[in-house]
């Protein structure tokens, strides 16, 4: 069967898994808990909204550490310059951000003594949140009046392969349309609101992957053109697009086929169990309050696994093309699905991206090995062999990339440095050990034991998943 790198498990085993971190306990009583309080409280905010778009925030202090939060509720702190037309913020990054006055809904200042933003901080990639991200790459803009040439080279537009493009077009159908950003082609049949939302989650992760690659001092190849990727709106047209390029397992709901450098992916809304259960509320019978309640719930789901799955295949699409991994090379599978899963957690209240517990797989490995029947894997024979069955070697797979990402940076930049550098070059079992030991030591029982201790350390939070 043609090669795939597979997306993340997410048909009715994932949905399982992701219930149990909040579960879903009775339909309506589910809903019901939303009612009252809750939903007068959203009616005011919402009222409050209104106010607030319709009457101009008050103007700010024209210097000095500031909060604004934009009509759309994402926030950038930093120092406040006022400019024409908008403002100017200097994040603790030094990155001049620029937001126009008509996308301010609101301006607070800060106190720099009580912890505000105050003076740019050095760059910590891992307190970064994924809001500041966006804003840093949003449509605004950012000021490269301080950035060296070869930051700005690295990141520069990529050009169009219009040919591939028209190809495209013909293999995802007659409803296909076409969305473009500096780095990534888009060619899908869901709504441009969906296309265009997730459009910015493939930005995020291009600029991640070049942060990432900074860190590690691992050098940057430009790719030759603007990364491609079908979404599709159902998962009928998913399927049969998987089905025309070989074949694809029905838990996935992203790949990355090497052979064609593309990605594919649906919108997860039509997900088949999704659709099961907003076909059961919806049924005759069931009140317009509790239906309004649980398919709100449905949406905010099926969003956030939206921007898992687009985060988990951009990571890996950007991954094999900019020189983080060789997709015509030998890598261990564990580390190629670990790294996606570094890049796949959604923007929250927990922050997102590179650098950020994912809280999702969090969840999985303490169910999977905590509370469960299963053993961990001894890392020894995890990093040798590609696992089978791999639904259930993402946890541990994403595990060990983590703990080696906080607890042993510079030596996993070393590794990296090493793995990208291969290339080609094929490596049996026993080198991917020898080369793994060289660099992190032993890999005997002490060793897994401070690896599986830094995992259940990690407290979950259902806070850190938005849905």
């Amino acid at each position: 069967m043609t090669r795939l790198r597979l997306g993340l498990a997410i048909d009715r085993r994932g949905l399982r898994a992701a219930s149990a971190t909040r579960p879903w306990r009775g339909r309506g009583a589910l809903c019901l808990r939303w009612c009252g309080r809750r939903a007068i409280c959203v009616l005011m905010w919402a009222a409050l909204g209104l106010h607030l778009a319709i009457c101009p925030p008050a103007l700010a202090q024209k210097s000095g550490p500031h909060r604004i939060t934009k009509v759309d509720n994402t926030r950038v702190e930093g120092e406040l310059r006022e400019v024409a037309g908008g403002y100017e913020i200097t994040t603790r990054q030094g990155v001049v951000v620029t937001i126009k006055s008509k996308d301010v809904r609101k301006i607070e200042k800060l106190d720099a003594s009580a912890g505000g933003a105050g003076k740019p901080a050095p760059v910590d990639a891992a307190q970064i949140s994924d809001e500041e991200i966006e804003e840093l790459i949003g449509e605004d803009g950012i000021s490269d009046e301080e950035a060296d040439d070869s930051e700005i080279n690295s990141l520069a537009p990529l050009p169009l392969n219009a040919e591939n493009v028209d190809g495209m077009k013909k293999l995802a159908g007659e409803k296909a349309a076409v969305l473009e950003t500096p780095h990534v082609v888009l060619v899908y049949t869901s709504t441009k609101e969906t296309a265009r939302r997730l459009a910015t989650r493939l930005e995020s992760v291009y600029s991640w992957t070049h942060k990432f690659m900074e860190m590690c001092g691992i050098p940057n190849v430009r790719p030759e053109h603007k990364i491609e990727i079908f979404f599709f709106a159902t998962h009928d047209e998913y399927m049969a697009f998987g089905n025309s390029v070989g074949g694809i397992p029905p838990w996935a709901s992203g790949f990355y086929l090497p052979s064609l450098n593309r990605s594919a992916f649906y919108d997860l809304a039509d997900e088949p169990g999704m659709r099961q259960r907003r076909e059961a509320v919806n049924q005759p019978g069931v009140s317009y309050r509790i239906k309004q309640r649980y398919n709100g719930r449905l949406k905010r789901y099926s969003d956030y696994l939206n921007r898992t799955v687009i985060q988990h295949e951009a990571a890996h699409h950007m991954q094999f093309n900019t020189g983080v991994l060789d997709r015509r090379g030998d890598f261990p599978r564990w580390l190629s699905e670990g790294l996606a899963q570094m890049f796949e957690m959604p923007p929250g209240k927990k922050g997102g991206s590179l650098g950020v517990t994912n809280h999702y797989r969090l969840v999985q490995f303490n169910m999977m090995f905590r509370g469960g029947t299963a053993k961990v894997i001894p890392t020894r024979q995890f990093i040798v062999q590609d696992q089978e069955g791999w639904p259930d070697a993402y946890p541990q797979a994403w595990a060990l990339t983590h703990y080696l990402w906080k607890k042993h940076r510079d030596k996993f930049a070393d590794y990296m440095r090493k793995v990208a550098a291969r290339g080609e070059r094929k490596q049996t079992p026993a080198d991917r050990l020898i080369e793994f030991e060289s660099i992190f030591g032993k890999l005997d029982e002490k060793w897994d034991q401070a690896f599986v201790k830094f995992i259940f350390d990690i407290p979950p939070s259902r806070e850190a998943l938005d849905f």
